[in-house]
């Protein structure tokens, strides 16, 4: 079993990059070839402003890099944890800490979409007359993000615990 854990870690591991790698392609070749920024295409108003010819391209690119700086980092991290399970360090502080940070990143790109849809929605009403900027909150995702924070703690907790435990023995 632990043989199997090992293979499935390893290629989940390789899978992370392997995708990554595809989808960092994907963007290049569609800025260069296209001309277009497909890394913030959900919002209606980055679309807008650059398909918009006065529009500093070059800053919808500077507001869509912490996003894109994030998106490293999960990829790190989630190498880092794969990694630790292809170990067996299932409940190690090294793979929780890789918890840790995967959920931190994901709690900073909750907020990051929206403190960018607000510097959206500002840079729109330089260009548009009819700027209607819509934050969705979504719920699903934040009570996701609540119970990933709570099973962090939990693990840590539990940590503690066992190591308290061989301590004792």
């Amino acid at each position: 079993m632990n043989n199997k854990i090992r293979i499935v870690s390893c290629c989940l591991k390789w899978s992370v990059v392997g995708l990554s790698l595809l989808t960092l392609g994907y963007l290049l070749i569609a800025y260069l070839v296209q001309g277009t920024f497909n890394f913030n295409s959900d919002s209606p108003l980055f679309i807008d402003l650059w398909q918009h010819q006065q529009a500093n391209k070059g800053l919808l690119m500077l507001m869509s890099l912490p996003a894109l700086i994030l998106w490293t980092l999960i990829v790190f991290w989630s190498y880092r944890l794969f990694s630790y399970f292809e170990l067996e360090e299932y409940f190690s502080d090294r793979s929780v800490r890789c918890y840790i940070w995967l959920v931190w990143i994901q709690v900073a790109l909750f907020a990051q979409n929206i403190i960018v849809e607000f510097g959206l929605g500002y840079y729109h009403a330089h260009f548009f007359e009819d700027t209607a900027m819509s934050i969705s909150l979504d719920l699903s995702r934040f009570f996701s993000l609540l119970l990933m924070i709570s099973i962090v703690h939990i693990l840590k907790v539990a940590r503690q615990v066992e190591l308290e435990n061989k301590e004792f023995v």
